[in-house]
């Protein structure tokens, strides 16, 4: 994704929590209570047929229904899924309710044939839930931890600092690996 939308999708996400009163730079799973502060009915429910890690499954859904003639928005959490994926879901699903990928597209109207709405608000939930600079300098300090020498690192290392990572941030694992591809790690 380019740089100056990830950027502005950082801008928003700081806006968002300075509008919710959010402090903290990670909020881990104070993410239930922006959706829940948020204009939408979540419905939480299990669902342990679609409990699958990934782009299978339904970990969650946005939809917007006409409720005595005005429009309402509804979430769906799937609480089959782990505790992380479900806030994972909440911070995307979140995205959707304040339309970030209509903002990105309003103001890079060039990237609309480029970048899907999905991948915007999947954008949005990282940077919401693992801040691009707190996530780069909770890494560095870890592999500071294990006297990392910029070459080479045992999986056991890396296992231990992803679980670390998940921890920290509270998110699940395939979001670490892929936060970590992000920022060219």
């Amino acid at each position: 994704m380019n740089r100056k939308i990830v950027e502005q999708i950082q801008k928003i996400c700081d806006d968002t929590k300075k509008n919710m009163n959010i402090n903290d730079i990670v909020i881990r799973d104070d993410v239930f209570l922006l959706l829940q502060e948020s204009d939408c009915t979540v419905l939480y429910y299990p669902l342990p047929n679609e409990a699958i890690s990934g782009n299978e499954g339904c970990a969650g859904c946005h939809i917007e229904k006409l409720v005595n003639g005005r429009p309402r928005q509804f979430v769906f959490i799937n609480t089959s899924n782990t505790r992380e994926r479900q806030a994972f879901s909440v911070a995307h699903e979140l995205g959707h309710i304040l339309c970030i990928d209509q903002r990105i597209y309003d103001i890079f109207p060039e990237c609309r044939d480029s970048v899907s709405e999905e991948d915007i608000v999947n954008r949005f939930a990282a940077e919401l839930l693992m801040p691009e600079q707190e996530f780069k300098t909770v890494l560095k300090e870890r592999l500071k931890a294990i006297d990392y020498d910029g070459k080479k690192i045992m999986v056991s290392q890396l296992v231990e600092i992803s679980a670390y990572m998940m921890n920290y941030f509270f998110v699940p694992f395939k979001s670490v690996i892929r936060r970590y591809q992000e920022i060219g790690r």
